[in-house]
C-alpha cells in the first residue's frame, strides 16, 4: 500500500514540524489568544499562496475532490476576522515566497496529502483549543475544526484517490513522497521564522 509507505516516508519530516516552538505551544499550560493568534497568521502566511498554486479546480478536474471545499485560507481569515484582525490587518501578513514545488499532479498530491491530513491532527487541537479559550467553528475556531463531522470521511476519499493514482502510476510515487516531505520541511521553515 502506497499510503502506508508516504506515511512512513514523511513520518519524521511531519515530527519535526510539530516540534516547532510557536506549534508545540499549543498545548503548554500558558498558551492565549496572543500566541493563538501568531498561529493562525503563519499558517495564513503560508497556505494562501500555496492554494493559489495547488487549489486550481482546473488542476484537478475528473479527480472527484471538491477542491474548492478543501481551501483553507478563507477559514483562516475568519477566525483571525472573529479574534480583531481587520481587512488592513489581514493583507499586512507576511506571505511565504519558499513554497514545495508544484510543477505537476504528482506535487500537487503530495502537497495536498499534508494540507489534509493536517485536518486530521486539527480535531485534537480543536477541542483543546474548545476548553483552553473557548474557540469553536463560529467562535475564530473554523480552521482546525477542519470539517466537521466530514473530516474523517473526506480524508478518506483522498486516501483513496492517491493510493488509486499511484497504484496506476509507479513512477509517480517518488514525486509525491517528495513533495509531500518537501512541504512538511518549507512549513517547519516558515514556522521558524521570527516574521508576523
Amino acid at each position: 500500500m502506497f499510503l502506508a509507505a508516504l506515511r512512513e516516508s514523511t513520518n519524521s519530516h511531519h515530527r519535526n514540524l510539530e516540534s516547532s516552538p510557536l506549534l508545540s505551544a499549543l498545548f503548554k499550560p500558558d498558551f492565549d489568544r496572543t500566541a493563538y493568534t501568531l498561529i493562525l497568521k503563519k499558517f495564513y502566511g503560508f497556505l494562501l499562496p500555496l492554494e493559489a498554486l495547488v487549489y486550481e479546480p482546473a488542476l484537478w478536474s475528473g479527480w472527484g475532490l471538491d477542491i474548492e471545499r478543501r481551501r483553507k485560507a478563507s477559514l483562516l481569515e475568519k477566525d483571525l476576522i472573529y479574534l480583531g484582525c481587520g481587512q488592513y490587518d489581514l493583507g499586512t501578513i507576511p506571505l511565504c515566497r519558499d513554497l514545495p514545488p508544484t510543477g505537476d499532479i504528482n506535487m500537487c498530491l503530495g502537497i495536498l496529502y499534508v494540507c489534509e491530513g493536517s485536518t486530521l491532527g486539527g480535531q485534537v487541537i480543536s477541542k483543546k483549543l474548545s476548553q483552553s479559550l473557548g474557540t469553536g467553528p463560529e467562535r475564530g475556531g473554523s480552521y482546525f475544526s477542519g470539517y466537521g463531522s466530514q473530516t474523517v470521511p473526506l480524508w478518506k476519499i483522498l486516501c483513496e484517490k492517491i493510493e488509486s493514482y499511484a497504484a496506476s502510476n509507479e513512477s509517480a510515487r517518488p514525486m509525491i513522497e517528495n513533495a509531500a516531505s518537501a512541504t512538511f520541511e518549507k512549513m517547519k521553515n516558515w514556522f521558524d521564522k521570527e516574521e508576523v
